[in-house]
């Protein structure tokens, strides 16, 4: 988990003099009750937050994976990280670019996925470089292949306006779509 050394409880999030956090591992011995942990090395100079990991893998023994939000200058995620659990690795960094910033990004499996990081990582990336209609600048959906980082973005989908940093989304399969809508008492066929 990323920790604060501290974190005035006057402070607003995501400012300039917001405190910078760090990747800590802790383990738990429930046989004799003892926590043991601290500081991860491999990101010591990684100031990150916003863990996110495939929910299906959590609190399942084995679970290898977890993607954590590289802070930039401006106390907004400038990439991400994708952190090797077990060997307490770094095994990528995503950085999304000159003046483009994003929120928190999203893992969602593949359907039939065979392993844990079998999906695909999501995130609206504002570019600040570029300019909206709105003269601010423009977002666009950023998807890549959770396995193959590296290979950059796999898809981009371009936002009819700019998405302000704060929005959070959730991630409905065809079949999740359609519980929901049998659930509310509507036709799955509209």
């Amino acid at each position: 988990m990323p920790l604060f050394d501290e974190y005035p409880s006057t402070m607003p999030i995501h400012i300039a003099s917001e405190p910078e956090s760090r990747l800590h591992k802790f383990v738990l011995d429930l046989e004799f009750g003892e926590l043991s942990g601290g500081l991860v090395e491999a990101t010591k100079d990684i100031v990150t937050e916003r863990c996110e990991v495939n929910r299906e893998s959590v609190g399942k023994i084995g679970s290898k994976w977890c993607y954590l939000m590289k802070r930039g200058l401006d106390c907004m995620y400038d990439g991400f990280v994708k952190f090797n659990m077990e060997d307490d690795l770094v095994d990528c960094v995503v950085e999304f670019g000159d003046n483009r910033l994003g929120g928190e990004a999203l893992f969602v499996p593949r359907e039939g996925a065979e392993s844990e990081d079998d999906g695909f990582l999501m995130d609206i990336i504002f570019d600040g470089s570029t300019e909206g209609s709105d003269g601010i600048g423009t977002s666009e959906l950023c998807v890549w292949d959770a396995a193959k980082l590296a290979d950059g973005p796999i898809a981009r989908v371009q936002m009819p306006q700019r998405v302000p940093f704060g929005v959070h989304a959730q991630w409905l399969s065809q079949k999740e779509l359609a519980a929901q809508e049998d659930w509310f008492g509507e036709s799955s066929d509209k």
